[in-house]
């Protein structure tokens, strides 16, 4: 499937949703992978991955809010599920944070699962689209998120179209990296470019994760790091979430919905 038709069905669900001022979860699901994305009448709000939910959290975090990032880090003896969606909002309503800064997380993080449904959708086989799932549900963890969704779908498509134009469509930026013959990365690269890429080759990082710390862009790294994996010196891997169990921690708390689509407004009156 071409980039112009993953991405014109996912957006035309969306606006499907979207018409239909719908209040829960939409579950997508291609192959083995299903995100969840978290719509308040019709309007995306916040998403989830099975696959890396607590990394991309940390890594949006540490992006759009470095002291808490920084502050979490120096705690411990915090538990992960204890940093999560809601704990964000709490320190919204406390003065901690404002909602601009939980607005670009929950931002970020939906463009980045917007594109790996593109990605995943792409690498199915002919005729095996994206199944989507409603599940009708109020959202209990307020305050309401003034994300900017249509942004965050053209974002995840351009992302994605520029990914594809620098030939790595078959590579993920979730993937990290491996060295698969370390004899002849000793030999072909200086003694600073072998550190540099021993410090890549971790189970910690993805592409992503390297992109972030060390201040490029993802196309760019992976541009730098490509002619190691040609020459079979490196390889990419899939990598596992930073902890188990993590994907049911980072979401909205929700519960069934009875009766009618809450309005818009009366959610507002309430945060």
């Amino acid at each position: 499937m071409s980039v112009r038709s993953t991405a014109d069905d996912l957006n035309q669900k969306m606006q499907a949703y979207r018409e239909e001022r719908f209040t829960g979860v939409i579950k997508v699901s291609a192959q083995k992978e299903q995100w969840l994305l978290f719509s308040l009448v019709g309007r995306i709000v916040w998403s989830a991955s099975r696959t890396h939910a607590l990394r991309r959290w940390k890594r949006h975090v540490a992006i759009c809010i470095p002291p808490l990032s920084e502050a979490i880090s120096r705690r411990k003896n915090i538990a992960f599920d204890a940093w999560n969606y809601t704990a964000l909002t709490r320190l919204v309503k406390l003065g901690k944070i404002s909602q601009n800064q939980l607005s670009n997380v929950a931002e970020s993080i939906v463009t980045e699962d917007l594109f790996d449904i593109l990605q995943v959708a792409a690498w199915q086989q002919s005729g095996q689209g994206l199944t989507y799932e409603c599940v009708p549900q109020e959202v209990t963890s307020l305050p309401f998120v003034m994300m900017n969704c249509d942004r965050a779908r053209r974002e995840a498509r351009d992302q994605w179209s520029r990914w594809t134009r620098a030939g790595f469509g078959q590579y993920s930026p979730d993937w990290g990296l491996s060295i698969q013959d370390f004899e002849s990365l000793r030999l072909r690269a200086s003694p600073q470019t072998l550190q540099t890429l021993k410090a890549c080759c971790n189970p910690r990082n993805t592409l992503r994760d390297l992109a972030v710390q060390s201040r490029q862009s993802v196309i760019f790294l992976t541009q730098s790091l490509l002619s190691y994996v040609s020459k079979q010196m490196l390889r990419f891997t899939e990598l596992p979430d930073l902890a188990s169990g993590a994907d049911h921690g980072f979401s909205p708390a929700l519960v069934p919905r009875q009766g009618q689509i809450l309005d818009l407004l009366t959610i507002k009156r309430q945060t």
